[in-house]
């Protein structure tokens, strides 16, 4: 079960003693006992904040760069005693899984020293014209001695982006539903495109679309047959207006443009993935 919005870890340490607690970053760090302050980077810090390819010079969703939802980090405690640590923020929910992999149905968990949990940060909903999403991401640790507080600021897109039209001929009573869907991976936008009639006819397109690139994608909608002469659009999610026969129309997916041409027999479908679009 996902944890929305909010997930308290509870990290177990054994021993007492002097605190030397790393500090970059974070908005306070306080010790009932004498203390060390340093700065180090989040990896090394007490409190451990790490994720591969999510850091920028040590620190934690560092940068400018959106993340592709979902993300994970990893959390390890190097504090020498127990303490709760809580994950708070409105867009977002959190997933903790400890090291044997098991999901924190409740979010809380004993750790004995040196142990970790993954943590993955998802979207609380996707937005209907699949742009990107920007929170703080607020981090608490409380302990018999120590208290930390941090912020990290997170930028997440969906990893999957849709975008749904109706095309008609002759009527209402003679349309198709095209559906176009993005997946990203690493380096590239994986594009399937389907036509769907009420008669459950369908017909497919797609291919792969590299970032900053723009590609044409032709959908065969002759097998639907029903009159002649070109489609117009009637509706759509992200919503445009409705077209006369044969004009195009422009959709806006985050940061990849879909320009929607209907033809007779074919539905000219041009994306266009803008340079600055994260696909990792």
């Amino acid at each position: 079960m996902k944890r929305t919005r909010r997930a308290a870890l509870a990290l177990m340490a054994g021993s007492s003693g002097v605190l030397a607690v790393d500090t970059l970053g974070f908005s306070s760090a306080q010790s009932k006992r004498d203390v060390r302050l340093s700065t180090t980077s989040d990896d090394d810090a007490y409190l451990s904040l790490a994720g591969d390819g999510v850091e920028v010079d040590g620190v934690l969703f560092g940068g400018d760069e959106p993340q592709t939802a979902p993300t994970t980090f990893d959390l390890r405690n190097h504090l020498p005693e127990a303490i709760v640590v809580t994950l708070e923020c409105d867009a977002f929910e959190f997933d903790p899984v400890d090291s044997n992999g098991r999901v924190l149905d409740d979010g809380d968990v004993d750790l004995e020293p040196g142990s970790n949990v993954e943590v993955t940060v998802d979207l609380d909903s996707t937005p209907a014209d699949g742009s990107e999403t920007t929170d703080d991401i607020d981090i608490s640790a409380a302990g018999e001695q120590t208290t930390i507080d941090a912020t990290r600021e997170l930028t997440l897109v969906p990893a999957t982006q849709t975008a749904t039209l109706t095309l008609c001929r002759g009527g209402s009573s003679n349309c198709v539903e095209v559906v176009i869907e993005l997946i990203r991976d690493e380096t590239h936008l994986e594009v399937d495109i389907e036509g769907r009639s009420d008669e459950g006819e369908t017909t497919q397109t797609g291919g792969r679309i590299r970032r900053g690139d723009t590609r044409q994608f032709d959908l065969e909608v002759d097998v639907f047959g029903g009159g002649s002469g070109n489609w117009n659009v009637t509706a759509g999610t992200p919503s445009p207006e409705e077209t006369n026969p044969g004009e195009s129309v422009t959709l806006q997916l985050g940061e990849t443009t879909i320009d929607i041409e209907p033809g007779d027999s074919v539905v000219f479908v041009t994306i266009a993935v803008d340079d600055e679009t994260t696909l990792e």
